[in-house]
């Protein structure tokens, strides 16, 4: 659902599967001067799946201005990645608590809250931290440091992560007729 462009000093491709890979081709090298933002809001329930891309740092999460700014600070619910260890980041600060990313790091809003998880899959996820939520339409935002350093990200709504349902062969009569 979430489609993600460069806002600045970075390389998007689509991975086919509804996800991005984002990797910082410009700017300062260790400068929080690269981002990639989603074209559209998701104003219910969301979820974004982050895995990191090389040992860079970068803060991707959630905003209602997503053009806000190219650093950190101006995402207001994130995480903050580098050096293989993950932590929440809310308005430019740093929050508790600091783990290494199971394969990915979640933030899903549900229910008047947002999640901060990790974990392989949704299902799976540990819960590392939750924060209210004040309901706002919500994009997504990122800021990446380090030159050839990124992830992969997939922004939607809940729907948009299940699993493809799969197509069930048609049913074919065989009559072991052999001539």
């Amino acid at each position: 659902m979430g489609a993600i462009v460069s806002a600045a000093n970075c390389s998007v491709v689509g991975t086919g599967d509804g996800a991005y890979t984002v990797i910082k081709i410009g700017g300062i090298d260790g400068a929080f001067d690269a981002s990639a933002v989603s074209l559209s809001a998701v104003a219910e329930d969301v979820l974004v799946r982050l895995k990191p891309i090389g040992g860079g740092p970068f803060v991707a999460g959630l905003t209602a201005d997503p053009f806000g700014g190219n650093d950190g600070a101006s995402i207001p619910r994130a995480f903050s990645v580098g050096s293989g260890l993950a932590r929440p980041y809310e308005s430019g600060t740093a929050r508790s608590p600091i783990f290494p990313p199971d394969t990915y790091v979640w933030i899903r809003r549900s229910d008047g809250a947002l999640d901060y998880l990790t974990g392989p899959t949704i299902e799976e996820a540990v819960a590392r931290r939750i924060a209210g939520d004040a309901g706002a339409p919500l994009f997504f935002d990122s800021s990446i440091a380090a030159t050839g350093g990124g992830f992969e990200v997939k922004f939607g709504a809940p729907a948009d992560f299940a699993p493809p349902r799969r197509r069930r062969a048609p049913n074919r009569l065989t009559l072991g007729l052999g001539f």
